[in-house]
């Protein structure tokens, strides 16, 4: 089972505000650290799949 983490109430609207380019994103601990650099085509379409709930094969 997995469980998803409650999304941030503004989530939608900044999401709609990336860019449908490509781009460079960063993913940073609790702290601030960067712990991951990425690189994608539609970086809107990116961000939003880590975000997505899975779905049980």
């Amino acid at each position: 089972m997995t469980t998803d983490a409650p999304a941030q109430p503004d989530f939608a609207d900044r999401l709609s505000a990336l860019a449908t380019e490509p781009g460079v994103y960063l993913m940073k601990d609790a702290r601030g650290t960067v712990i991951y650099v990425g690189k994608a085509i539609a970086l809107r379409n990116r961000v939003r799949s880590y975000f997505q709930s899975r779905r049980a094969i």
